[in-house]
């Protein structure tokens, strides 16, 4: 043996190795069996040459390196085999690193499976049930299953799980931890990573009641592992396995990342499905409305959407315009009997010009009958200014249109009537000054008729006036985000919105509590959203702030996007009033200040004027 050979079995010089049998001393025993083989083959002559295999060695030192042989067959002159000629490589660092690479790019290849199925989960429920499977086959477990953590911290809900076969008891439903091993469930709630080889075994799960539920699984070992969220436990995952198991580093990282992924996976299906259903309720208030909306995107003019009114006004279900020349199939006709172009409609001139228009149309409706409306578009940009769409209102003006043909009858109706009223004056006069023993009598005499005739008159005038409650409205768009009492507060006097103000707010708080789900207080756990407002009747105005506090990164002060150009133009054309946003480190906050309808709040308007501010408005 050469130097460089003794050096890979841990000695000096291969002098060291003189009166030693390396082969007894080095080889583990239970390799020896196959390297005699090997020599033999070799000197038999059977296969090729060089043979190669590997075989570990124990070095002078003790340590276990992986060594790859070459053997060589050595003839004579006459091509017999006269020896064998070996050497040898540590490849113990090459080997390591290649298994490393393999599991590096094994757990690769389950990370993006993962990723696949989280993502194409619906729910929240299905995603975690999804994660739970893959972790069950990726570590040949007979169990996973995910629990989320109560309030009293004892219990733990379980929604997802995935059973290797039917026969293993299902977990979903409520459970109390403590009842499946106190130190245990104790030791997870810190953060703890539990991991028990034999459950029949260790000390934390030797209770009668573990040993039941164990047993009920058939399970040998169990791995339990905490997902922590500021500090607290939130969830826990347990993986059980029917055979004793140490549980490695790799098992436990993988389990780690399962847990974490499929968590978020769950939290953004809540996100979505929130979103959705704000989305939805937020077509039912356009449903709702006694005005038709239309929508249509830029430049085409493909009409996206119509909301329910629009078919109750026109009488027919919407045309589903494809562009604005396609227009002309919605049948209407100028004050002069001149036919509507496609091109005339408010809607086809917002889009080709950028700017609002309106106009009254004379349309026939589905059943054949001719109705007033009166159609106002307005455009819609995105957060570069660029137009991207276009909206109308339509409401059924023909009644309106009747009344104004009446009320030409009417003036002249009312010419006639006004000269018959100064007779009625005119003899009230003449009989009270006659009857009257002084001017004074007069006076108190004719006041108390003229008002009892005014009376009289305003008994035939009737106001309907239609509002919405700005509590309600606040609790109408925030409940689709899902929002807790510990996460939200809400505070202020209740006042009525009139029709305007109210779709403008609604629109607003709705921008707000989206962005507040994908960036803010709405999706980080531990931040707060507090909106309040309240009514200066100093000077009859309203201001109401949104302050997101506590959040875990400084708002992005850049350029002004779409979102935050729809809360300003709302505030300023819709709610006639100001928009001020500021930031820092941890908080973000809006204030609004508009002018309150009195219309809708009789009670509120008493005081409108009196009194000192109730508050610091700019």
């Amino acid at each position: 043996m050469n130097r460089k050979g003794a050096e890979v079995l841990g000695y000096e010089s291969a002098a060291a190795l003189e009166g030693r049998d390396w082969f007894e001393t080095a080889i583990r025993p239970d390799h020896r069996d196959h390297m005699r083989t090997v020599f033999h083959a070799v000197l038999a002559g059977d296969g090729a040459s060089p043979h190669r295999y590997e075989n570990e060695v124990i070095t002078a030192t003790g340590q276990v390196r992986l060594i790859e042989w070459r053997n060589t067959m050595l003839r004579d002159g006459d091509g017999r085999i006269t020896g064998t000629l070996s050497s040898g490589t540590d490849v113990t660092e090459r080997r390591a690193i290649e298994d490393e690479l393999r599991r590096a790019e094994h757990r690769q290849r389950y990370l993006l499976a993962l990723e696949a199925s989280l993502r194409d989960a619906p729910t929240a429920r299905d995603a975690v049930t999804a994660a739970c499977k893959a972790l069950g086959h990726e570590l040949g477990a007979i169990f996973v299953g995910v629990g989320e953590l109560q309030a009293d911290e004892e219990h733990t809900v379980v929604q997802s799980e995935w059973r290797k076969a039917d026969t293993i008891p299902s977990t979903i439903g409520r459970h109390h931890q403590p009842s499946a091993g106190a130190e245990r469930f104790a030791a997870m709630l810190r953060g703890e990573i539990v991991t028990v080889r034999d459950v029949r075994t260790d000390p934390r799960t030797a209770d009668i009641m573990a040993q039941e539920a164990y047993a009920a699984f058939g399970a040998r070992a169990s791995l339990d592992i905490p997902l922590m969220r500021a500090g607290k436990a939130r969830a826990l995952m347990f993986v059980a396995d029917d055979q004793p198991r140490d549980w490695s580093f790799d098992d436990i990282s993988i389990a780690q990342e399962t847990l974490d992924r499929a968590w978020h996976a769950a939290e953004r299906a809540r996100a979505e499905a929130a979103l959705a259903n704000s989305e939805s309720r937020l077509r039912a208030i356009l449903d709702s409305l006694p005005i038709g909306v239309v929508l249509g995107e830029a430049p085409s003019g493909m009409i996206t959407f119509a909301n329910r009114a629009t078919e109750t006004i026109f009488g027919h279900p919407p045309i589903a315009s494809p562009d604005t020349e396609a227009y002309r199939e919605w049948e209407s006709y100028h004050a002069d009997g001149a036919r509507v172009a496609g091109a005339e409609y408010p809607l086809a001139k917002v889009l080709q010009t950028g700017r609002p228009a309106e106009g009254d149309y004379h349309y026939r409706r589905g059943d054949g009958s001719m109705r007033w409306v009166r159609i106002a578009g307005a455009p819609i940009r995105d957060e570069h200014d660029q137009l991207i769409a276009g909206v109308v209102g339509i409401i059924d003006i023909d009644e309106q249109v009747r009344l104004l043909d009446h009320q030409r009858v009417l003036v002249a109706e009312l010419s006639h009537r006004v000269k018959n009223v100064l007779a009625v004056v005119q003899a009230m006069a003449l009989q009270t000054l006659s009857r009257a023993g002084s001017l004074e009598d007069f006076r108190a005499a004719f006041e108390g008729r003229l008002q009892a005739l005014a009376a009289a008159h305003s008994l035939l005038l009737k106001s309907n006036w239609s509002s919405v409650s700005m509590q309600a409205l606040v609790e109408l768009v925030l409940a689709p985000f899902g929002s807790r009492g510990d996460t939200v507060s809400v505070c202020g006097e209740e006042f009525e919105l009139s029709v305007r103000q109210g779709i403008a707010l609604a629109l607003i708080l709705h921008e707000l509590a989206t962005n507040a789900v994908k960036y803010g207080a709405l999706a980080n756990s531990g931040a707060r959203l507090e909106i309040s407002w309240a009514i200066d009747k100093g000077c009859g105005r309203v201001e109401l702030h949104w302050h997101e506090r506590d959040l875990l990164s400084a708002p992005v002060m850049g350029s002004e996007g779409f979102g935050t150009r729809l809360i300003r133009r709302c505030v300023s054309n819709d709610l006639r009033g100001t928009a001020t946003r500021q930031t820092g480190a941890s908080f973000l906050t809006w204030q609004l200040v508009f002018p309150l309808e009195t219309d809708g709040n009789p009670h509120i308007a008493k005081e409108i004027g009196r009194g000192e501010r109730e508050s610091v408005l700019p």
